[in-house]
């Protein structure tokens, strides 16, 4: 998965279940790896922060491949954690460590498989 001049190693969250978990109940990420949210179909589609244990930056990503926003979110504690909705409908999401997803709106986001 590249950004820009920035790469990393996804693990892709496909299954209605992956997505729902995603990062959550992990101690870290490691630096170079992300994971990588394939989502149903365009749209507003929301993310929480319920049991993270570190900070994340999120890119939101269009079907189309652009880059529509980044964010930086903090973990949330026990419920009600807020919700965060792309500034337009995305299908797919990138959740890199904190501070190492650059603000690229309107870049393209460029990914292939590769074996493991």
């Amino acid at each position: 998965m590249r950004i820009g001049h920035q790469s990393w190693r996804v693990e892709v969250a496909f299954t209605p279940e992956e997505r729902e978990r995603g990062l959550s109940g992990r101690p870290q990420l490691q630096p170079g790896s992300a994971m990588w949210f394939v989502l149903p179909a365009p749209g507003f589609h929301g993310f929480w922060m319920k049991d993270m244990a570190f900070a994340v930056d999120l890119a939101w990503i269009t079907s189309q491949g652009q880059v529509a926003g980044v964010e930086t979110l903090p973990p949330c504690g026990p419920e009600p954690c807020p919700i965060h909705y792309p500034p337009e409908p995305v299908g797919f999401v990138l959740e890199a460590v904190a501070g190492s997803v650059p603000d690229t709106e309107g870049e393209r986001a460029q990914w292939q498989c590769a074996p493991d």
